[in-house]
């Protein structure tokens, strides 16, 4: 799902919700510069072999951060459910926009690596996307840069005087007059006017040009009025500087007025942050003090009761959608979100970087900072080639990782249709796709793992998940070939169902052993759950224009096969009403997660892996899942 800045806060909810309910969230970043020899760090402690020391990585890596820009974010929400033995994939494709809201006080610098743009371009990345569709973003230390400057705006004597020559006429002429003007207003007996309006000396004339005063004349009246008339407030206007007597009420509800435009402005412009702030609930007690504005930052409640709700919405609904808000809220503070990624050292780094500001100077304190906001953290490019150290199964570039484990019909991964873009289009180096890619692969991979390690082989095919292979090897061996085929037309897709649909008729025409009656039991139970009950009156089955059912599961295979709105992997959803072994990942409990978790491969170091502690989970961390 494509996430613009025009459909991201009406999106907002549903993204958090999918967070709160996630397995696991991988992510993937696409960036504007990456760690190139500008950033080669001295060669003092280099191994023997030349390679960089995990100190120098980190630290060109971290200059290479602080200098580009994350241009795109990937997200891929991942819910297990064990009961269905199935996955639900909720990918997100976000266009981060680098330019904030000049009202916000803050200057961004960023650059752009031609070797970074030349591979974007080359994979069909469009470089005008973060600008026009981007979500906007602050990270933590933006946030309280801007909140900073805008309370000492506040402060009208938190400004520098202008202090004027002795021979410059113009400047004392034009305070001079507007001393007069103030005095003589000030000295009237009648209440009105009320307010004096400072305008230029010549606004009356024929000959006025209309142009009001400029920036370096609203300065002097300021700072005139805060110098000399204490009763008097002065007022920016936009050809003008209006004056009105001091009056505290008013002066306590305009500054009501500002807080609140600043916090409902602070708080858009925080935009994608929002998603990091879900998956680190104690980033508070993380970052440093002063990046801990007591504003927005972190309190997502406060942003639904003032922002969020839709506008549509009456004063019950919203006040229903707030309460849905603070509970969603408090879940995502009891959760700790395992975070995945592909070369996740890198990314990691960016990540922390982009949303909540500069990391520390050593690499242990790096290493301390990500344990402390995510107990665990899993690189798929490390598992890839830990298993490659035994068996060379799998390259480590993602894209070869994923063909390969495609071809396994388990564990079962299920797309909702409005994320379902992935499922026909694979733009590899899309943030979103491969936060998707990722997230299937890991899926797969450690499931694969898993029943290797308790010495049972994942199915190799579909038949093998339904029924063991008969001792004649008279069973159909295409089945996985027409599951993973994508169809070309329509017409190909009908043929493709009718194809799958045969092979599943032919298997209940082989007598069946009474070991598989039990799997056939629940896959009868599945398709009556989905309303293809076999007891289906045999009056609604000609009203379809389909042949008379039987009284087998696989049978109905063939009447879902003549509806040209199912698709072939309705196959995958009776193979989730199966259990069986090894078709889903590891459980919390597994040793699987203490072996492979928090490393992050660091090619090109002596030290080869980051090590990122897991702290209070490290004996059991089950408690994450």
């Amino acid at each position: 799902m494509n996430v613009t800045r025009h459909t991201f806060h009406s999106q907002l909810f549903s993204i958090l919700g999918a967070i709160s309910r996630s397995h696991f969230v991988s992510f993937d970043l696409e960036l504007s510069g990456i760690p190139g020899k500008q950033f080669k760090s001295r060669p003092t402690g280099q191994s023997e072999d030349g390679k960089q020391t995990l100190q120098q990585r980190y630290e060109e890596t971290k200059a290479a951060a602080e200098r580009y820009h994350v241009l795109q974010l990937g997200l891929t929400c991942v819910e297990e459910d064990r009961d269905r033995g199935v996955y639900v994939t909720r990918p997100y494709n976000f266009h981060v926009n680098p330019v904030p809201d000049k009202k916000l006080n803050i200057e961004r610098d960023f650059s752009y690596q031609s070797g970074a743009v030349e591979f974007l371009l080359g994979h069909g990345f469009r470089m005008e996307a973060p600008f026009l569709e981007g979500v906007p973003y602050f990270s933590r230390a933006e946030e309280a840069a801007s909140k900073a400057a805008e309370v000492a705006k506040w402060d009208r004597n938190s400004f520098a005087d202008i202090f004027i020559r002795d021979g410059d006429t113009e400047s004392l002429t034009f305070i001079q007059r507007v001393r007069q003007e103030v005095t003589a207003w000030r000295n009237r007996c009648e209440p009105e006017p009320s307010y004096l309006n400072i305008t230029p000396i010549n606004h009356a004339t024929p000959g006025y040009n209309g142009r009001g005063l400029n920036g370096y004349q609203k300065r002097l009246v300021h700072q005139l009025v805060r110098a000399e008339f204490p009763g008097v407030v002065s007022l920016s206007k936009q050809d003008f500087i209006q004056l009105v007597s001091f009056d505290q009420k008013r002066e306590d509800a305009q500054l009501q007025r500002k807080v609140a435009w600043f916090e409902n402005n602070l708080a858009r412009q925080v935009g994608i942050r929002w998603l990091a702030e879900a998956m680190c609930p104690d980033v508070n007690k993380v970052l440093p003090k002063e990046r801990v504005p007591p504003f927005a930052s972190g309190n997502l409640a406060a942003l639904a009761a003032s922002t969020y709700p839709p506008m549509d919405m009456t004063d019950e609904e919203q006040e229903a959608h707030i309460l849905r808000f603070a509970e969603l809220c408090k879940t995502l503070k009891e959760k700790r979100t395992v975070l995945v990624g592909h070369n996740l050292f890198l990314d990691l780094i960016y990540f922390y970087t982009f949303f909540f500001g500069p990391l520390p100077e050593r690499v242990e304190g790096f290493q301390k900072t990500i344990a402390q906001l995510f107990p665990l953290v899993f690189d798929t490019k490390y598992l890839a080639d830990k298993i490659n150290d035994n068996s060379p199964l799998y390259k480590s570039s993602l894209q070869e990782i994923d063909q390969e484990l495609s071809k396994l019909p388990v564990p079962i991964i299920e797309t909702p249709l409005e994320h379902s873009r992935y499922l026909s289009d694979s733009p590899f180096h899309e943030a979103g796709f491969d936060s998707f890619t990722t997230a299937k692969v890991l899926i797969r991979l450690s499931a694969r793992i898993e029943g290797t390690a308790k010495g049972v082989e994942s199915p190799l095919s579909e038949e093998e998940i339904y029924y063991p292979a008969s001792e004649d090897g008279s069973l159909p061996s295409d089945l996985n070939d027409l599951l993973t085929r994508q169809s070309i037309s329509d017409e190909d897709a009908l043929d493709r169902r009718k194809q799958i649909a045969k092979v599943f008729q032919k298997r209940a025409e082989i007598e069946t052993p009474a070991e598989t009656q039990a799997a056939l039991d629940r896959q009868a139970a599945l398709f009556r759950d989905l309303g293809l009950d076999d007891q289906e009156s045999q009056s609604e089955i000609q009203t379809n224009n389909r042949p008379p059912t039987s009284n087998n599961p696989y049978a109905l295979l063939q009447d879902l096969s003549l509806n040209g709105n199912a698709e072939p992997r309705s196959a995958h959803g009776i193979a989730a009403s199966i259990p069986v072994v090894h078709t889903m990942m590891p459980a919390g409990s597994s040793p699987f997660w203490i072996h492979y978790g928090n490393k992050l491969r660091v090619n090109g170091t002596a030290e080869e892996v980051c090590v990122i502690k897991m702290d209070r989970f490290e004996d059991s961390p089950s408690e994450l899942f």
